[in-house]
């Protein structure tokens, strides 16, 4: 049995409609202008905050 004919057995005849089709990026113009909030953007009551602190010497 050839690997086509295998295909053929395992994988029903469907039609997608979104995959493989370019989508619209309605979240663009929002990310462009800087209107869309990222996680950096909130704040909230008693929020911690944290900072990377390197040893300034290798191997340390």
């Amino acid at each position: 049995m050839s690997k086509a004919e295998i295909l053929d057995q395992t994988q029903p005849n469907v039609t997608y409609r979104q995959v493989g089709k370019p989508l619209p990026r309605t979240d663009a113009a929002g990310k462009v202008f800087g209107k869309t909030p990222y996680a950096g953007d909130y704040e909230m009551p008693g929020m911690l905050h944290m900072r990377v602190v390197r040893a300034d010497i290798a191997s340390a």
